[in-house]
C-alpha cells in the first residue's frame, strides 16, 4: 500500500511543477478582426436568388393506354394445355430456321389478309402463330394453335400446298379465352 501512495505522489509532483516557460498558445490581437472581415466579406445574398424555374409541360409520350393502366394485353386467360400444331420444316442450323419462320408467316399474313383462313382458323386479329422450337440439336418451325386433330388436319390440307412435307405434331398450345 505504501508503494502504490508514494508513486502517486510522485506523479502528482511531476504533473504539477513550476511553469514549463510555453508561451500561451492563443496570442492576443490588437486589432479587432471583426472590423476587419466585415468590411471585405459581406455576402450580398439578394445578388444570388434566382427565380423559380417555370413548370414543366405535361409529358406527350406514344404509350398506348392499355400499358399505362397496368394491363399489357387485353383481358384475356392464358393457359397451356395439350393440342397440335403442324411441323413446316425443321432444320439444325438456326438461320435457316430463321428464314423458314420468316416465308411461313408472310405466307399466313397473305392467306389471312385474303380471308382464305377464316373458317379453317378463325382466330381475332393475333399475330401469324408461327413458333420456333430448338430440341437438342434441330430448330423446328411449327404453325398453329389447335385444340383438336381434326382442326390440325383440315389446316394441313392448306399448308400442304405451300409446304411439301408438313405434317401434324402434337404441342403444348396457347389457350386464350375472354374471362
Amino acid at each position: 500500500m505504501r508503494r502504490s501512495t508514494l508513486a502517486w505522489l510522485l506523479v502528482l509532483a511531476a504533473c504539477s511543477g513550476p511553469g514549463t516557460g510555453v508561451e500561451p498558445l492563443v496570442r492576443q490581437v490588437e486589432e479587432d478582426p471583426v472590423e476587419e472581415v466585415l468590411e471585405h466579406e459581406l455576402l450580398d445574398i439578394g445578388r444570388y436568388v434566382e427565380e423559380p424555374p417555370a413548370p414543366l409541360p405535361d409529358p406527350q409520350h406514344d404509350v398506348p393506354e392499355m400499358l399505362l393502366s397496368g394491363r399489357t394485353q387485353d383481358p384475356l386467360v392464358q393457359r397451356t394445355r395439350s393440342g397440335f400444331r403442324i411441323e413446316i420444316g425443321s432444320t439444325t442450323e438456326k438461320e435457316a430456321a430463321d428464314q423458314l419462320a420468316a416465308q411461313a408467316s408472310s405466307w399466313w399474313r397473305a392467306l389471312h389478309g385474303q380471308g382464305d383462313l377464316d373458317e379453317v382458323y378463325p382466330r381475332e386479329a393475333m399475330p401469324p402463330p408461327v413458333y420456333q422450337e430448338f430440341r437438342s440439336p434441330y430448330y423446328r418451325v411449327r404453325l398453329g394453335n389447335f385444340m383438336t386433330r381434326a382442326e390440325a388436319e383440315v389446316m394441313l390440307d392448306i399448308v400442304e400446298s405451300r409446304f411439301v412435307d408438313a405434317f401434324i405434331a402434337p404441342a403444348d398450345i396457347l389457350e386464350a379465352r375472354r374471362p
